[in-house]
């Protein structure tokens, strides 16, 4: 038997184009790095040190926010492999990012009830 309460929120997996610089990908090591060192396993003991508040917006046609979710207390979980082989030798280069959080909203579902 289930009865509602206890939630559960499932990591959220984004795929971010990679630039030729790696400043988005360096900025996330860097982050990571912050949570915990990967040499001397030192790093963050405070979560308001490493979490932050995410937002997703959903734009329509003319960059009209339609769609809003706020991820609360985010920290990246994992940052995935750059494929380096000839297969992807004509597309954009992009890797996953995945972000673990406590609970998301969404400000434009606030008040709106569906039964």
């Amino acid at each position: 038997m289930h009865f509602a309460g206890e939630r559960e929120f499932e990591p959220w997996t984004i795929e971010i184009y990679n630039d030729n610089d790696f400043i988005v990908r360096n900025a996330l090591e860097a982050w990571v790095d912050t949570i915990q060192n990967a040499e001397s396993t030192n790093g963050a003991i405070n979560p308001g040190m490493y979490q932050v508040d995410m937002s997703v917006l959903q734009l329509d046609r003319n960059d009209n926010v339609v769609k809003e979710y706020v991820f609360f207390d985010a920290w990246p979980l994992n940052i995935g492999q750059i494929q380096l082989d000839w297969e992807t030798n004509n597309q954009i280069e992009t890797f996953p990012v995945t972000f673990q959080y406590n609970f998301w909203r969404s400000p434009t579902s606030e008040g709106v009830l569906v039964f």
